[in-house]
């Protein structure tokens, strides 16, 4: 029966994106030194890897490696003598890499402990994006920055690349003047750590050494580094902002609120552990809305709408401090825990400033983007990636990559929290819950089932009644595809869902009836919503035209330009709005625009979330001669692209990259 099937999945070990052996050694410090060659885009590079025994018969180390040319790999004896290695890199496998496999000396069976010592060169990197001057605000300078989450770590480091191994760093940047070197690091410095094991070369005079270091050990993913021109402005003792010259003002003034954000989430759950918060403001092909890098967060410059309105992505990356960097998914098939907690988090927090009909329309549009990732995943065949609790043995974590682990995840979370914990024992044990949690597994890495043990444990010590603890149906939660299980919209506070639904009610009604009339407009009213009331408008607009007939809506398109007249759409500098707005003009096969919408998706900004629907919406909905404009338009502009947006669209487009 089901205990049986819990048992099997607990026994499931390992990492099935991770080719390294890391139950036999493991690493738990790493040394690391980068000297990037900007004409060549190769970095010359040396990695000491400390790492601990854990078995007594292991024969070899195999560690994670993509398209890195390895040199020299030697194991470093007492007084850093060195014992020449056998080693030889495995065939390349896609997505996984190439794999270094080194034979572990019989001389050193003994050691609990081992270094060992690699030199490599970095060529061709998925995780390391570099961008010429012309791409860049300033065109004067070349600028470098990282991506690693999920597996691109082993494209940048030799390493064990699972989120089941966590280590400390040091580490040294040979950086081109005047350009700036930052790293995930809790402190940086023009001098070696004490401990620092790889012979810093004399800096020439045209660079300068920036070293690194991080003392509380994180998963390879969270290594992350930048080199570039960068401008910084102070919001607090413990919290700066990086940006190129030209954007620091904007930057600073969207995100003043950073320190206040990081106080009410240690008033929520625990002291904050990583001494600094620093935001770093990308360029605009950063594929993600937010990276939450160690006391580094990365964000994308969609989020500067000029009024703050998008800074929940930075309480997001906050929230990560804690669940996700502190207490991190063993791997990739548990990433619900990573980010389904961290959405959880952001939320209260919003609700804590902001209030709970605020939260509560995050999670209504939250559950939007959870429907349309199901029905994609579900029709592209693909619906083991609908489920919380996922088998990705052979998979790419990146196409599984969905709003799935976030909504899905953060919707079982509020449920166990408004039906199961908060009747009894009011509205903060959820907060006590996740301090718990926290306290409990800080630096350690959990699955699904350690959480569902210390659920039903922390019951218990609450004495919570058993009838209600067994209404919990863990088993389609975790393992159902498609729908959480229970209506979760009924959990919602939906006031100002509602205004914004009727609004849109009017808006179709009239587009369904070719009106020429437009009294219930209400611009005055719209105009003191906040962005997400806009959004959410929006979307119910954008759903009941999907349900229309589009040959008919091409007729009707002088109410679509009335809307975007009326609200300023089409002007919005506010990302998500502009992103709902091209949605339309596509539904609305308002032609004139679709240049001003590849222009956005291609050369204004590269984050995902918005690039891959409006290309896929733009190209299946397209006639032969669109289809062939969209696909030009990839190609010509595909090189600016950041390389996992490139791969993601070049299938979408059913292109094979």
């Amino acid at each position: 029966g089901m205990e049986g099937k819990v048992q099997q999945e607990k026994e499931r070990n390992g990492d099935p994106a991770s080719l390294s052996n890391f139950e036999d050694v493991k690493i738990r410090h790493v040394d690391w030194k980068l000297v990037p060659n900007f004409e060549t885009q190769v970095f010359e590079s040396e990695a000491v890897l400390f790492m601990d025994v854990l078995k007594s018969d292991v024969g070899h180390i195999l560690l994670d490696a993509s398209k890195l040319v390895i040199q020299r790999v030697e194991f470093l004896l007492e007084g850093d003598e060195a014992l020449k290695a056998e080693w030889k890199v495995q065939e390349y496998k896609e997505p996984f890499g190439d794999g270094v496999y080194i034979s572990f000396p019989e001389s050193l069976r003994n050691q609990k402990t081992i270094k060992l010592h690699i030199t490599y060169q970095i060529k061709e990197s998925s995780g390391i994006q570099w961008m010429s001057p012309q791409q860049t605000a300033t065109k004067k300078y070349p600028y470098i920055y990282t991506q690693f989450q999920a597996i691109h770590a082993r494209s940048a480091l030799p390493c064990q690349d699972t989120p089941s191994v966590k280590f400390t760093y040091n580490s040294l940047i040979v950086t081109p003047l005047p350009l700036t070197s930052l790293m995930s690091s809790s402190s940086s410095s023009s001098s070696p750590p004490p401990s620092f094991s790889i012979p810093a070369s004399t800096p020439s005079s045209s660079s300068q050494n920036f070293y690194f270091s991080q003392s509380i050990p994180i998963p390879s993913y969270l290594l992350a580094f930048v080199v570039g021109e960068l401008s910084s402005h102070s919001i607090s003792d413990r919290v700066k902002i990086y940006a190129d010259p030209p954007t620091i003002t904007a930057a600073a003034k969207e995100f003043e609120d950073t320190e206040k954000y990081l106080t009410e989430s240690e008033k929520f759950l625990t002291p904050y552990l990583w001494h600094r918060y620093d935001l770093l403001l990308l360029p605009g092909s950063f594929p993600f809305g937010g990276m939450e890098n160690p006391c580094l967060t990365f964000v994308t410059p969609t989020l500067l709408a000029g009024d703050k309105s998008l800074t929940d992505v930075i309480v997001h990356e906050i929230a990560h401090s804690w669940t996700g960097n502190l207490v991190t998914n063993k791997n990739w098939e548990h990433f619900w825990l990573n980010e389904g907690f961290t959405v959880f988090v952001e939320r209260e927090v919003i609700k804590r400033i902001y209030g709970r009909k605020e939260r509560d329309l995050s999670y209504e549009i939250g559950f939007g983007e959870l429907q349309d990732d199901i029905e994609r995943l579900e029709g592209s065949g693909h619906s083991e990636f609908t489920k919380l609790v996922q088998n990705q043995t052979g998979s790419d974590p990146d196409d599984a990559y969905s709003s799935v682990a976030y909504e899905k995840g953060s919707f079982f979370l509020l449920y166990l929290e408004e039906t199961i914990l908060a009747p009894t024992l009011g509205e903060h044990a959820m907060g006590e819950l996740l301090q718990l949690w926290i306290n409990t597994f800080s630096k350690q890495c959990v699955d699904s089932f350690t959480f569902k043990t210390f659920f039903l444990n922390f019951c218990a010590t609450k004495k919570l009644d058993q009838n209600l603890i067994n209404q919990i149906d863990w088993n389609t939660w975790y393992h159902g595809t498609g729908q959480p299980p229970v209506n979760v919209i009924d959990l919602l506070d939906r006031t100002l869902m509602k205004e914004a639904l009727n609004l849109a009610e009017q808006w179709l009604k009239a587009i369904q009836n070719d009106s020429k009339t437009f009294e219930f407009s209400q611009e005055k009213q719209v105009e003191k919503w906040g962005s997400k009331q806009k959004v959410v408008m929006m979307n119910k607009i954008v759903e009941g035209l999907k349900k229309m007939d589009r040959s008919e809506l091409r007729s009707k398109r002088r109410i679509l330009e009335r809307m975007g007249e009326v609200y300023g759409w089409r002007k919005s500098q506010n990302s998500e709005i502009r992103y709902k707005w091209f949605w339309m003009v596509v539904l609305f096969k308002e032609e004139e625009e679709y240049e001003d919408l590849l222009y956005w998706i291609t050369v204004v900004n590269g984050r995902m979330k918005f690039v891959r629907p409006l290309f896929r919406e733009l190209y299946d909905s397209g006639n032969e001669e669109v289809k062939k404009l969209v696909v030009r338009r990839f190609e010509e502009r595909k090189g600016t692209f950041h390389s996992i947006t490139r791969k993601m669209v070049a299938r979408d487009l059913k292109l094979e990259a």
